[in-house]
């Protein structure tokens, strides 16, 4: 009993393997190695950012870069070391001829709001292919956008073999379209309120330059007075000491002495002249 519970257990792991490998294979790691394909992702309408929790539409181009006019399904060829082997020099219809060949879209959906709209199948036998991805970004930033293009050959006899053709990556920046202002937002950016700030620094910068200028010569002079000598005499209010040295200077005897004459009454006066008479 245990030994036929032992093997069925190992019936369903094996066929659980087998229907993992299945679907694993429907992606598989070989490239083409095309060097004309062109791949473009760009908003609908085209804008250089979208905004944020918004749906916007990008469109998933493919093209050829090998000549305007050309199908898809023969402009694109594989190079030397492209897989299935079969396509090594050929287009993608010659390499199997009686197969349909078209191209398949994934998008990588880890990122929040990123989905491809089906469907995601697009026939090669045309010059170009474009499929429609939405997106509805979550947050503000980058938003990458990726995936890669796979060719599948659709064959009478049933096999459909499939190989990557090329990946594509696209970064979009995000933004807010009504970010939060608030009053002090509205008066620091107000044009006006920037004009007096600006004007009322300038005014007081000037102001605290001049004011500064001015106890910087006031210590100079301090300075220079101290050292000069006789400093001990009385100032003189609204006169320098060397306008008080200058005037002592220029006042001659006589002066003082026809000062002090001015200052006799007319009695004395009289009381000279007699004395002089007499004499």
């Amino acid at each position: 009993m245990r030994f036929r519970l032992f093997v069925l257990t190992m019936a369903i792991v094996l066929m659980l393997t087998a229907c993992g490998g299945s679907s694993t294979a429907s992606r598989v790691p070989a490239s083409l190695h095309v060097t004309a394909a062109r791949v473009t992702v760009t908003p609908i309408p085209y804008a250089s950012r979208i905004p944020v929790k918004q749906l916007t539409r990008f469109m998933v181009k493919l093209t050829s870069t090998a000549g305007p006019g050309q199908l898809l399904q023969d402009s694109l060829k594989g190079g030397p070391t492209s897989f299935p082997p079969a396509t090594r020099g050929h287009s993608l219809q010659s390499a199997f001829p009686k197969c349909q060949v078209s191209a398949v879209l994934y998008v990588d959906t880890s990122v929040p709001g990123v989905n491809a709209v089906e469907p995601t199948v697009r026939s090669l036998d045309d010059t170009e292919a474009d499929w429609i991805v939405d997106v509805t970004p979550q947050s503000t930033g980058t938003l990458p956008i990726s995936g890669e293009i796979d060719v599948k050959w659709t064959c009478p006899d049933g096999r459909s073999p499939q190989s990557q053709l090329t990946t594509f990556q696209q970064a979009i920046t995000v933004f807010d379209p009504h970010p939060v202002h608030t009053a002090l937002d509205d008066i620091i950016n107000n044009p006006i309120v920037i004009a007096v700030v600006s004007t009322l620094l300038a005014s007081f910068l000037a102001w605290l330059g001049v004011f500064v200028w001015r106890r910087i010569t006031r210590r100079k002079a301090s300075r220079a007075h101290k050292k000069t000598p006789g400093r001990h005499r009385k100032a003189v209010p609204g006169l320098s000491y060397e306008g008080v040295r200058t005037a002592e200077d220029n006042i001659s005897p006589t002066a003082f002495q026809q000062k002090g004459e001015s200052k006799r009454s007319p009695d004395e006066e009289q009381e000279i002249d007699t004395l002089s008479q007499a004499t």
